[in-house]
């Protein structure tokens, strides 16, 4: 029941499920959609004068063909994008201890799945990260992502002595990225013009937006410590 072109598409995760949508109900998909905000990755082809999405952004490359088709068919569509790059999280670094703390000052049951619920994704990409690279248990990660680059990725120090197991010696001040809570701001345009400075490209009319930076990151920093104490 929807108003046509009302509704915002956040998109966190890989864009099968939005790219069939985009087969199964086109007319519906057409109607509705006022914009598409995308945690990924792509970039502006002078070759082709369109985005393309990046696919060495793990949510693309979990399924390329996809990202390839929900992009395309946006830009034909004119349906305007918003796509926020890993490296804007990177702009925003947490920690675990950050989010235990937050847990612990609100007692609230969203402070404390956030938490428990990144904890938990790193511990199981660390038991990944040192099975050796044919193991078909590390699923998608490429054979760069080892202990070592897990150690600088996270910015923790863990002795060779803990061995895979190492758990609460380092966690707790190991570094996180909270890309679904930047990209859910990006779906209000106050906050994103406020904190995140996107760049705009044009394309057959329609402005697509690529956020790959932070412009205020203190400011941003409290707001999503705010809103994650409210919730």
């Amino acid at each position: 029941d929807a108003e046509p072109k009302s509704v915002t598409l956040l998109c966190l995760a890989n864009l099968k499920d939005i790219s069939e949508l985009m087969v199964k109900q086109p007319d519906l998909f057409s109607e509705k959609i006022k914009n598409v905000v995308i945690m990924g990755g792509a970039s502006y082809s002078e070759a082709s004068e369109r985005l393309e999405p990046d696919e060495t952004a793990y949510n693309n490359n979990c399924d390329p063909a996809a990202a390839r088709m929900v992009y395309l068919e946006c830009q034909k569509l004119n349906i305007p994008t918003t796509t926020v790059s890993r490296s804007a999280a990177y702009d925003c670094p947490f920690t675990i201890n950050n989010l235990n703390n937050l847990r612990l000052k609100c007692n609230h049951l969203l402070a404390s799945e956030i938490y428990e619920g990144n904890s938990k994704a790193i511990l199981t990409l660390w038991n990944k990260v040192n099975l050796p690279v044919w193991n078909p248990g590390r699923g998608r990660l490429p054979p760069r992502c080892d202990k070592d680059w897990f150690c600088q990725f996270f910015r923790v120090k863990i002795d060779d002595e803990e061995g895979p197991h190492a758990t609460d010696s380092w966690l707790r001040s190991a570094t996180i990225y909270l890309y679904d809570a930047l990209a859910t701001l990006n779906c209000v345009e106050a906050y994103q013009e406020l904190y995140f400075g996107p760049k705009g490209h044009v394309v057959d009319g329609t402005l697509h937006k690529l956020v790959d930076r932070i412009a205020f990151k203190d400011g941003l920093a409290a707001e999503i410590d705010g809103m994650l104490h409210e919730a």
